[in-house]
């Protein structure tokens, strides 16, 4: 990670950076917190890698968009499988509703309208969550 964090960079976009799926991605994101960066997970980050202390981690970080003008979160949710196990893991975050927490969901891949339907309506009672739809 000190490859990617030298010197006094204050705010870093990372591609391709499902960072919670690493082994070691707390130490990642304390570092990040610790050094007050601002963090674009333009990419996504797959929830269903949180933990309690991982939640607690990410919301140190300051998640931004690309232009680093406000705070968002970015995850990913492209099926209806694990619907429960985004919930509980969404709400580990304690997002409010006021928040800016942008789900990407691909539709017409791998999934019918029904399911497309199904996860946009789950995403719609998450406090803060809303959706940017891609094909």
């Amino acid at each position: 990670m000190d490859d990617i964090l030298q010197g006094d960079r204050k705010k870093v976009i990372l591609l391709d950076d499902n960072i919670l799926a690493h082994s070691k991605a707390g130490n990642f994101l304390e570092e990040m917190a610790r050094r007050n960066l601002q963090v674009n997970f333009t990419q996504t980050l797959d929830i269903r890698f949180l933990d309690r202390e991982m939640a607690s981690l990410l919301r140190r970080v300051r998640c931004s968009n690309t232009r680093f003008t406000r705070t968002v979160y970015h995850f990913s949710l492209n099926d209806t499988q694990h619907l429960d196990q985004v919930r509980t893991k969404y709400q580990l975050m304690k997002f409010s509703p006021g928040e800016n927490v942008e789900f990407i969901c691909m539709y017409g891949y791998n999934t019918t309208l029904a399911q497309d339907v199904e996860r946009f309506r789950f995403l719609k009672y998450l406090p803060g969550a809303y959706v940017f739809v891609q094909q």
